[in-house]
């Protein structure tokens, strides 16, 4: 992208018939005659576009030679710049994205003149492009004609779907919260799509999502789907025959009934015409967003087993029983179903949380793919981070619901009609709460404590081995105002996850100097790559015969699945279970920040968790983020100290 300055110098080389010196320019525009070269040396591959060259002559100046024609077609595109010259590198590329996908040929010279830049630019962006079409399993090719795009109408759809949601987030740095905020910026923003099209495919998945209860971010997967569908058919574009299929034979589904109601609703609202492979697409779809996704009989034991299995396996490293949690069985079997046939089919579903998971709750993201990984490798697939954030949010809730019920005492120095007066008032306002015990200061006995979550009191108290932030204080009558901040600071203290997070915070039977050595710990390093830190912790894990030769490709597949650094400025990559042979941590301190996913990192700690130590992630995850959660604590651990120093911190607090 150039600046207005380049541009107006431009307008004067193309009008001036004459040399001017540099010293000319710099004058005109007060600035140095060093910018005034830098302008110059931009501009010269933007005329060359043109056939077009800028002409230095030592003693004489500046000169733009070429054709007056070939002068006027660069003087007219200059009028594109004030429409262009505001877009970001990201949004150029998702314009050039759509013009793709609807079967342009684009030239480097075309897009250089158009977009006023380089190019190196368009190079760049099609660097950028080309990653995102791969990750669609999208061709990006070349000929004498410009460039193009290659692959199966399935790909290309799922490509342009995941460029209209992408549209959104640049305007608004976020994934959108509901379908009626969708639908409405695409009436605004995209002229590209008739607003027929938006209209009638809202009023379709409107009806769909109140007969089968569906969540926002599944409403909007299927109104995606419906407009780049019908975007398509109207092109003449329909799906290819031959999709492999996870369940029963498509046409026994009950969702089959509900696709052909779709197909013939947008044939007659739009007078488009669907192949039966396009009504197949669309029960694809209906499937993959847990539409009657129960309706397998024939399988429904074996992805019954499947659940039940994850739920025992996360039950036994959190150390928490939700083995009889239903609720979680049921919402865990409706969501892994069809997300079972997502991935077989190559349908994303974005989940609009995603980053506020991983921010929040990123002990139990963690976690979560723990878990999930036995299931990858027994049903062959590939869990991307949006669908682990789905998972963790069902276990995040179960365990909230487990939790709900708490174990209070209330210590109260006045009468027993007063003590129950208290105690009724509290229950109206924590219902959740089990009030365990009210009993007098007299006849506190400390040896009882322990089996209590937390104190309400209403008189000073100390106890000792119990943590003051769990005791509440509260006045003998408290007003409706005072139990109403009572609430809400015992709300916090209760249901908050960073808090609750530090799994088994108060039981810790795994330490997690058992697993680290001061040979395992590197400082004073000057790595400049995510990639050449893995390779060289990694190297020292095979060295020590502690990770099999798989390992290597498990961990850097955890990170294109995602990213495992932190906003602190560390990272905790970790690898399949399967592939290490004994549990270690590796602990590197680089000398400068790398990038690493969106984040830059400098403190890297590498997870090497045994199949047998499993079991124990939850402890050492929760150790490990009781030192990095905090900037200022991990640099007083880390930076300017030896190996053994770092050593001994982890030795003598855990």
């Amino acid at each position: 992208m150039i600046f207005k300055r380049q541009v107006t110098l431009l307008k004067e080389l193309i009008y001036s018939r004459k040399y001017n010196s540099v010293q000319h320019y710099a004058e005109l525009f007060r600035v140095s005659t060093r910018t005034i070269h830098f302008d110059l040396n931009v501009l010269e591959d933007i005329v060359k576009e043109y056939h077009c060259r800028i002409v230095k002559k030592p003693g004489k100046g500046i000169l733009l030679e070429g054709k007056e024609n070939d002068k006027n077609k660069l003087l007219h595109s200059l009028q594109n710049y004030s429409h262009f010259s505001n877009l970001s590198p990201a949004e150029r590329q998702i314009q050039i994205l759509e013009k793709l996908v609807n079967e342009e040929r684009l030239s480097y010279k075309l897009l250089s003149q158009k977009y006023f830049v380089s190019r190196t630019s368009i190079a760049k962006d099609f660097k950028v492009i080309k990653e995102m079409c791969s990750k669609e399993g999208v061709l990006l090719e070349y000929d004498n004609d410009g460039t193009f795009l290659v692959g199966h109408e399935k790909n290309l759809q799922s490509l342009l779907k995941k460029l209209y949601l992408r549209k959104f987030e640049q305007n608004y740095y976020r994934f959108p919260n509901n379908l009626i905020e969708y639908k409405q910026f695409l009436l605004d923003t995209d002229n590209s799509i008739p607003h027929s099209f938006i209209e009638e495919t809202f009023n379709i998945v409107s009806t769909i999502g109140e007969k089968y209860n569906l969540a926002d971010h599944y409403l909007i997967s299927l109104q995606n789907t419906l407009i780049v569908l019908c975007l398509r058919v109207y092109r003449n574009k329909h799906h290819e025959q031959g999709n492999g299929y996870v369940f029963e034979k498509v046409q026994q589904l009950g969702t089959y009934f509900v696709a052909n109601e779709i197909a013939e609703e947008i044939e007659k609202k739009l007078n488009i015409s669907l192949s039966e492979e396009d009504i197949v697409y669309i029960n694809e779809c209906l499937i993959a967003n847990g539409i009657e996704n129960l309706n397998i009989t024939s399988n429904h034991g074996y992805y019954s087993k499947l659940v039940q299995d994850l739920i025992k396996k996360f039950s036994k490293i959190i150390n928490t029983n939700l083995t009889k949690d239903k609720k979680l069985y049921k919402g865990l079997l409706t969501h892994i179903v069809p997300m079972i046939y997502r991935l077989n089919n190559n349908i994303r579903l974005q989940n609009p949380l995603i980053k506020e998971i991983k921010k929040q709750y990123s002990v139990m993201f963690n976690i979560t793919w723990f878990v999930l990984v036995d299931l990858e490798s027994k049903l062959n697939i590939h869990i991307p981070e949006d669908e682990i954030g789905f998972i963790m949010v069902h276990f995040q809730s179960a365990l909230e619901r487990h939790e709900d019920i708490k174990k209070v005492l209330i210590v109260c120095p006045t009468g027993i009609v007063t003590s129950e007066l208290l105690e009724t008032r509290i229950k109206k306002y924590l219902p959740s709460l089990n009030l365990y015990e009210v009993v007098s200061v007299q006849n506190l006995n400390p040896a009882n404590f322990k089996k209590f979550d937390y104190i309400i009191s209403t008189v000073p108290l100390e106890v000792k081995n119990f943590d003051s932030n769990r005791i509440f204080f509260i006045s003998p009558i408290p007003t409706d105002k005072e139990l109403k901040e009572l609430t809400n600071l015992m709300t916090d203290k209760i249901f908050n996850a960073q808090a609750f997070y530090t799994i088994n915070e108060y039981n810790r039977e795994v330490k997690i100097n058992n697993f680290l050595l001061p040979n395992s710990i590197f400082v004073n390093n000057h790595f400049n790559s995510m990639k050449e830190i893995l390779e060289y912790l990694i190297s020292y894990l095979e060295h020590e015969d502690l990770v099999t030769p798989l390992y290597r490709k498990s961990v850097f597949d955890r990170e294109a699945t995602s990213s495992t650094a932190l906003e602190t400025g560390v990272a905790i990559p970790h690898g399949n279970p399967d592939y290490v042979k004994k549990t270690s941590i590796s602990i590197l301190v680089n000398s400068k920040k790398v990038h690493w996913g969106n984040e830059k990192v400098d403190i890297i700690i590498l997870l090497s968790v045994a199949k047998n130590d499993v079991n124990h992630i939850s402890s050492i995850i929760s150790q490990i983020y009781d030192v990095i959660s905090d900037r200022n604590r991990m640099e007083t651990v880390f930076f300017g100290k030896s190996k053994e120093n770092i050593y001994e911190y982890f030795y003598d607090h855990y």
